[in-house]
């Protein structure tokens, strides 16, 4: 994209988009630390383990996989249930 307004004599607007970008990267990092960068002593609840947590992850880790191997019979139930929303 910067390369493609430089090449349009779009300098200014790849020089803003530059800038927009170093701007929005500073606030979301900020963010990623909080989450990711933070102490035990820091966090707000602790979260117990839990086999429900455990078993809910394996299913849609499952289900992820699943169709993401079979995607063709997902994309036909999607275009079968939406075309019963329509009006006709």
């Amino acid at each position: 994209m910067f390369v493609a307004a430089i090449g349009a004599d779009y300098t200014w607007l790849a020089v803003v988009a530059g800038l927009n970008t170093v701007v929005s990267l500073f606030y979301y990092f900020r963010v990623a630390k909080a989450l990711f960068l933070r102490g035990e002593e820091e966090a707000l609840y602790e979260v117990p383990p839990s086999r429900v947590f455990g078993l809910a992850i394996l299913a849609l880790a499952f289900l992820n996989i699943w169709f993401g191997i079979f995607f063709d019979g997902a994309a036909s139930l999607a275009q079968q249930v939406s075309a019963g929303l329509l009006p006709r």
